[in-house]
């Protein structure tokens, strides 16, 4: 009994250092990405601007829907087809908005990010008016007007989420690129739960129509940090392009955040000219 039951104790402590010697390594590989990923400032403010960001969504998700058909008086069919409409906008910009935010890059990286930042500061107005117009209607003329606001606002609501991505790609080594979004990820999934805890709690204490209004407004330091993102970005990506240059010339990257590429580099996508594709 006892030299069995002290063997069996044997067998799981070798068993519990075979597991450690095994994510040991793992643990330490991803520990060393994710401080070379928070040693970028580009990546630190693309994580933090989802964070307020995702209020609005909430509201827009959870309470506006039932917001325009009760508050609003248009009833479940029409406040439904409105919303529709939202949705059309945020495809019609996930496009749109893709291929303009790469022809900014193209020219200049910040041209993206201050599109990012006006945009989703910008977004903020169309609800703002839906929120406080008292001429809902259910005639064509009434109906258009709102579907029309709802549309473009549903246009800018998107640029923001679509292009930001595209910053998080370029400022991130191919080898990195996994670590980087995983934590983007966690952050976006902790402003997905942030979102409509703060939402709810606005509108427990100060109705819905204030809530609302001041839910919104958490797009200003969304844009605010897309903004930041031009101060950091051509930095962050001169300093991968070389690291990356090192790589192909057989050297050990420097790894050094210090200076900015040069020229073109810095105005070209990582999957432009510069590195070539099959590097990546």
């Amino acid at each position: 009994g006892a030299s069995a039951a002290a063997a069996a104790a044997a067998a799981s402590a070798k068993t519990a250092s075979l597991a450690s010697h095994r994510w040991a390594p793992l643990l330490r590989e991803w520990l060393k990405k994710s401080a070379a990923v928070f040693r970028r400032p580009t990546n630190v403010l693309g994580f933090l601007q989802g964070i307020p960001g995702c209020v609005p969504w909430s509201i827009i998700g959870v309470f506006m829907n039932d917001y325009l058909a009760v508050d609003k008086g248009l009833g479940v069919e029409h406040a439904t087809t409105i919303m529709m409409f939202f949705g059309f906008g945020g495809m019609f910009g996930t496009i749109t908005g893709g291929i303009l935010g790469q022809k900014l890059y193209n020219a200049q990286p910040w041209y993206m990010t201050a599109y990012m930042g006006a945009a989703a500061i910008a977004g903020i107005f169309p609800w703002l008016y839906l929120v406080e117009a008292d001429d809902y209607g259910t005639s064509a003329e009434a109906m258009g007007e709102k579907i029309a606001v709802m549309f473009f606002a549903g246009w800018l609501a998107t640029m923001t989420g679509v292009n930001v991505r595209t910053v998080i790609v370029n400022v991130n080594a191919p080898y990195e690129r996994g670590t980087a979004f995983a934590w983007f990820n966690l952050t976006d999934d902790l402003g997905k739960g942030f979102g409509p805890v703060m939402s709810s709690a606005l509108v427990a204490h100060v109705g819905r129509t204030l809530a609302f209004k001041l839910g919104f407004g958490f797009w200003a330091p969304c844009g605010a940090l897309c903004l930041l993102c031009g101060l950091t970005m051509p930095r962050d990506v001169g300093a991968v392009r070389r690291e990356m240059q090192e790589l192909a010339e057989g050297r050990s990257p420097r790894r050094d955040e210090a200076g900015a590429g040069g020229g073109d580099a810095e105005r070209t996508s990582l999957l432009g000219k510069g590195v070539s594709s099959d590097k990546l």
